[in-house]
């Protein structure tokens, strides 16, 4: 099983590869300040459609890339010019 959760601004989306190559997705509203609140709303969403169990996932695979914020916005020099 694999588990992908992206966090965005409005939005926490997560993935989900069953070990038969099913894919299933759900989405949560996101939390600012409080990111964990929307990953495991989206994870607990994206079992329910999966009709997989919270024990199931102990078994996927997880990885934490680098923020896409960081690579969408990236960050502007101030000053004089």
């Amino acid at each position: 099983m694999l588990l992908g959760v992206d966090v965005g601004g409005t939005f926490t989306d997560a993935v989900l590869v069953d070990d038969d190559g099913c894919i299933y997705t759900a989405k949560a509203p996101s939390t600012p300040g409080l990111q964990e609140q929307g990953v495991m709303a989206a994870i607990t969403a994206v079992l329910a459609v999966s009709e997989g169990s919270p024990t199931r996932a102990r078994g996927a695979h997880l990885f934490e890339p680098e923020p896409a914020t960081a690579k969408s916005h990236p960050p502007r020099a101030r000053g004089a010019e």
